[in-house]
């Protein structure tokens, strides 16, 4: 096993992988720019270096990694996390990379987009199976999410099992056609086969990604797996702790993305600094984030900064729970998209998981006319209160002086 990984990476992965890196006894160093010196990844690890280039830089991180005697270097997910060029420098510089061999990562790119039908078919779903494959041909699946649920260019929420319209016959083919996908890429690592779907079941291959997933939680709060653990595990040689019948995959599993962004200025990243964060908790809810009071926001990074997952036995009982824990979130230096989650986990088309990926919701509530009749007013003696300069004034009849001299004399 490794004895020290450098992580690639930042914000609330680099937490994720840190955390298990700790739990496996494995030392971890961090890297920063002075942007993100005080995210909660720098805190954690038992080093922090700062980077003078970015994480893009590829030649910058491997040689950060050989100057801290690091053996294993973890790209989380974006940045180099797929590039094939990246995976082989650090294989040539006897860093091992958590991630796929970098051939299977060009072999992926190379072949692009494929169907596994010869039916055209509208998307209306998206439909993700997540992969767990080791470097001795045992390939497994954690079954499939949902993410349809696009706002400002990223999916805002994921779910599994997918509510859509699948038999149970549906659902069992599409983990074998992901299983086969896996084993045609002779994939290695922990990876996402992507799908469109149309409401009859019927699907296509779309992508595939050989990487940690964003909304990898999901699959652990279904399955009760670790991950990055296996990913470690993996990269290490070592055999899949599970076969596919050991894996129970059970109940309701539902993740939303917190971001900086506003809605209601199409999605526009707002960076600041956290005044006060307050996350939200109770059984079965997850956060993952780097956020705390007075944390920065950068807005050189993704808007990413909480995802929030959590389990119910059934939908009914997810969708409630999700519904109380996104209640108790409080996040206030920065705007989020945090009204508009709420308004989606609350609306009826959501709620009777009827949605595709064309369902749209208002960014914000509509306000009765009364209301913002009142609001207008309200604005306006505040706006006066604020900004005009009010110079009291005493009355003509008070200013001769005469009340005064009655009172003194009575």
């Amino acid at each position: 096993m490794f004895k020290k990984m450098l992580i690639a990476n930042r914000g609330e992965i680099a937490v994720r992988i840190i955390r298990t890196c700790q739990e496996m006894g494995i030392e971890t160093v961090a890297l920063y720019q002075p942007s993100d010196r005080g995210s909660l990844h720098v805190r954690l690890a038992d080093q922090a270096v700062q980077l003078d280039s970015d994480f893009n830089d590829g030649a910058a991180l491997i040689a950060i990694a050989q100057q801290v005697g690091a053996d294993s270097l973890h790209p989380g997910y974006g940045f180099l996390s797929e590039e094939p060029d990246f995976i082989r420098a650090c294989e040539q510089a006897s860093v091992t990379p958590i991630a796929p061999p970098a051939d299977v990562l060009a072999h992926i790119q190379e072949r692009g987009v494929q169907t596994v039908t010869d039916t055209p078919v509208k998307p209306l779903h998206r439909v993700f199976v997540q992969i767990l494959a080791d470097q001795h041909g045992n390939v497994v699946h954690l079954g499939e999410r949902e993410g349809s649920l696009r706002f400002g260019g990223m999916r805002v929420i994921e779910e599994s099992p997918a509510p859509c319209c699948l038999s149970h016959q549906q659902r069992q083919g599409l983990w074998q056609a992901a299983i086969e996908m896996a084993r045609l890429y002779n994939f290695v690592g922990v990876g996402s086969v992507e799908f469109g779907m149309n409401e009859e079941g019927t699907f296509f291959f779309t992508v595939f990604k050989g990487r940690i997933q964003t909304d990898h939680p999901i699959a652990e709060t279904m399955t009760g797996i670790d991950l990055i653990r296996e990913q470690i595990r993996i990269a290490a040689g070592e055999v899949l702790a599970y076969t596919q019948d050991d894996i129970k995959i059970s109940g309701c599993a539902i993740a939303c993305r917190i971001t900086a962004q506003d809605p209601l200025r199409n999605f526009m990243p707002n960076p600041g600094v956290v005044r006060h964060v307050r996350l939200p908790g109770g059984f079965r809810v997850r956060v993952d984030t780097y956020v705390y009071d007075g944390c920065p926001v950068p807005a050189e990074y993704d808007p990413l900064v909480a995802k929030v997952t959590v389990w119910g036995e059934t939908r009914e009982a997810c969708v409630a729970r999700l519904s109380r824990t996104l209640d108790e979130f409080r996040l206030s230096g920065v705007n989020t998209n945090l009204s508009l989650i709420k308004r989606i986990v609350n609306d009826p088309v959501f709620i009777d998981g009827c949605y595709t990926a064309d369902y749209e919701v208002e960014a914000q509530e509509r306000i009765p006319s009364d209301n913002l009749r009142d609001l207008a007013v309200a604005a306006a003696i505040l706006y006066a209160r604020r900004n005009l300069s009010f110079k009291p004034v005493v009355p003509e009849r008070l200013q001769s002086g005469w009340h005064r001299r009655n009172l003194e004399g009575s």
